[in-house]
């Protein structure tokens, strides 16, 4: 489903359920209005602080400016689907969409301050998995995990390495709001030939706006109508469509670096909901984020398969087909709610149930990966087979940038 931002906002990896402990960093805000989330902790409209369930990282939040509209929004870093969770949920060797999904990972980090799960996804090297950043490290950007085991599921039986190396984007400053939200997760030995190997979308000129986008992860479901409510650890999958790049353009203050974000949100197939919590598209109530607050043409999304991100899907991977193949566009970064300061109660948001928490009429944020400077970091991070080291040391270098192209 089509994520919508709350009031604030919060990284994908606030979506990851802690699993060694109850609580990670619990803590009260700062001056500016940040403060740790722990693992069992839901911020709700307007509200910052306090525990929120199912998100660790940093609550942030902002005020924004549409036309004569202003606002404040709150997001976490972090699937829910518009069904419920048991339809989507998938089977090694099974493709969905015609997506082999095998390669995307289900991933247990660990800190000093406990464990957590975020998800990822095998690079094109077979030695490399490509996840958020914000999942490995503290909120000043600095590296803070001490390991991540990777598990991936195969008909045959499963798979599971433990990282050797791990490299943050040097851009990421530790706000998932800033951009920069990818790492890249080396392991000593290549990865079972079994497990599918992606490559990344490198088109530019925002080409990957508009089609549709198969998401894959391990973070906590649910019913659209009230967010993520079951546990983390399956995996499952959905369809979106990215809509916007970043929002700070569209005066959503805090948001920078655009380019090296792309927004959806979550919609609920229909255009309204009844009293009593049944689907009808004759009622006035509107859960379309764009279409509410920022006046876009109505678009509803892909049904009962129009998925939003939830807590342990940070690092998840969004496939778009490219010249028949799919390859890797987006990683799942945070979730975020928007919030109209004027209007009556109950009709300033698109939010279902003005709660940040994955349900319809938020938005979420996936790191771009066709903006060059973040598809020049995946390639500088994965480990060249030892014909390329060969290559770089005989000055092969366009012979190398040839075949980059074509991951």
């Amino acid at each position: 489903m089509r994520a919508h931002f709350l009031q604030s906002a919060v990284p994908v990896k606030a979506l990851h359920v802690v699993l060694a402990v109850a609580a990670i960093g619990l803590a009260t805000p700062s001056a500016t209005g940040a403060g740790q989330i722990s693992s069992d902790a839901v911020a709700t409209a307007g509200q910052l602080p306090g525990p929120v369930p199912g998100f660790v990282g940093e609550i942030i939040q902002g005020t924004y400016t549409i036309g004569e509209r202003t606002g404040a929004w709150q997001a976490l870093p972090v699937y829910v689907t518009s069904d419920g969770s048991a339809t989507h949920a998938t089977s090694a060797g099974a493709p969905v969409a015609g997506l082999n999904h095998d390669g995307v990972s289900d991933m247990i980090i660990s800190t000093g301050s406990g464990s957590f799960r975020c998800s990822g996804a095998l690079l094109y090297d077979g030695q490399s998995i490509l996840t958020a950043a914000h999942c490995v490290t503290d909120n000043s950007g600095n590296i803070n995990a001490s390991n991540v085991s990777a598990t991936w599921e195969l008909s045959g039986g499963t798979v599971t390495a433990s990282s050797s190396t791990i490299q943050v984007h040097p851009s990421y400053n530790g706000s998932v709001t800033n951009g920069y939200d990818v790492a890249v997760i080396n392991f000593s030995s290549p990865i079972d030939a079994a497990v599918p190997r992606y490559g990344i979308f490198r088109d530019g000129g925002l080409v990957e706006l508009g089609p549709e986008i198969i998401k894959v992860g391990y973070g906590r479901s649910g019913f659209g109508e009230t967010g993520a409510t079951t546990g983390s650890g399956t995996k499952r999958y959905g369809k979106n469509e990215w809509e916007d790049d970043g929002l700070g353009d569209e005066g959503v203050g805090g948001i920078t670096n655009d380019s090296t974000q792309v927004t959806y949100d979550f919609d609920s197939n229909y255009r309204n909901l009844d009293d009593d919590g049944g689907k009808d598209a004759t009622d006035d109530e509107d859960h379309d984020g764009f279409n509410f607050h920022f006046g876009r043409a109505v678009n509803l999304g892909f049904g009962d398969d129009e998925v939003m991100s939830g807590a342990g899907d940070s690092g998840s991977p969004s496939f778009i087909l490219d010249d028949g193949e799919y390859r890797i566009a987006g990683v799942a970064s945070y979730i975020l709610r928007l919030e109209r300061s004027a209007g009556p109660p109950g009709d300033r948001s698109s939010d279902v149930d003005d709660t940040l928490n994955s349900s319809w009429g938020e938005f979420a944020v996936d790191s771009r990966l066709a903006e060059p400077a973040m598809s020049a970091f995946v390639d500088s991070a994965v480990i060249p087979e030892p014909a390329t080291l060969a290559l770089l040391a005989a000055g092969g270098l366009g012979v190398l940038l040839r075949r980059q192209r074509r991951n």
